[in-house]
């Protein structure tokens, strides 16, 4: 779970299906006293919430206002009075919440593949860029607040900001391939209120939790977590480790081997030669032609003489 240095009576984890996500540390050393990195493994279509857990021992100096950041974008944000943290507090956010037609819905915030053009070759443009910049990260932000009152949630609109298809180039060699998308709405059992509230004199958060997310190869990628081990050859396995189906093709293999040890043993000394010698006396006239032809191993046979009806020989060497 990941906590910060100022504030160690809260934390804040990142939960797939009812359970958390492990937390690798970040080693490009941004922490600071108020605020704390960490990456986490990206599943893609797995829906994630976002938890936060105060103890008993937090000191609530005044109301509190939870934000969550989305690869860049203000998701909703959820509001806890003072009175809220006499015995802790321990909640999650797991999407957005948009009311239509007096019908509340919810949204959830779920892991997505970007969709990479690999043929763009056109000019990138830069408002594209510094949303890339963004992606790959869950922000969670404590910030003191005073509320006001509490209202009726109203009609409200649709906070998906869609990301379309990225020429890779705009991806400059990050290893992100994956951002939050929101699921298919869903009713809400639960009524949602609207918050009326205002800022402290010091508005910046007094606990910032960061998660960079990213696939189990792109974490390879950046050395955080180990490259999977190339797996050992059947044939240096120990034959007792071997299940049946290991074992089969270590027959078939061994089969294969031998069937072409056979066949290059047989190779050697099959291929048929011919060859044409020529003879002249010392006139400069031709006499004779001897034709040679050879097959098989190199071995001492006897061999037939035949003259043709000009006077050439013909000796057979098979």
């Amino acid at each position: 779970m990941a906590i910060t240095e100022a504030e160690p009576n809260l934390t804040a984890q990142v939960y797939v299906d009812g359970a958390p996500l492990e937390e690798y540390e970040n080693d490009e050393n941004v922490d600071t006293p108020n605020s704390t990195t960490n990456y986490v493994e990206a599943t893609v279509g797995a829906a994630f919430e976002i938890e936060w857990a105060f103890t008993p021992h937090f000191r609530a100096r005044h109301d509190v206002k939870l934000q969550i950041t989305l690869d860049g974008h203000r998701g909703q944000s959820h509001f806890l009075s003072k009175e809220h943290f006499t015995n802790g507090n321990i909640g999650r956010l797991d999407g957005i919440v948009i009311m239509k037609q007096d019908q509340c819905l919810v949204r959830k915030y779920t892991f997505a593949d970007i969709d990479i053009d690999e043929t763009h070759s056109g000019r990138v443009d830069n408002k594209l860029l510094d949303r890339i910049k963004k992606v790959g990260s869950i922000t969670l932000e404590c910030i003191w607040v005073r509320i006001l009152e509490h209202g009726k949630l109203g009609q409200t609109k649709d906070l998906e900001k869609k990301l379309d298809k990225i020429p890779e180039k705009a991806l400059k060699g990050r290893a992100v391939s994956t951002y939050v998308k929101l699921g298919q709405p869903q009713n809400l059992a639960k009524s949602i209120n609207s918050v009326d509230y205002n800022y402290l004199a010091d508005k910046r958060p007094f606990a910032m939790f960061t998660f960079k997310y990213r696939s189990r190869k792109d974490l390879q990628a950046l050395l955080i977590v180990p490259r999977s081990p190339s797996p050992i050859p059947l044939e240096e396995r120990d034959i007792e480790s071997l299940n049946i189906q290991e074992m089969r093709e270590l027959l078939r293999r061994h089969k294969e081997r031998e069937r072409a040890q056979k066949y290059v043993k047989l190779e050697p000394g099959q291929r048929r030669t011919r060859s044409m010698i020529s003879g002249d006396d010392e006139s400069g006239e031709n006499k004779q032609d001897v034709l040679f032809i050879s097959s098989g191993p190199s071995k001492r046979f006897k061999h037939s003489v035949a003259v043709d009806s000009q006077g050439r020989e013909t000796i057979d060497l098979t």
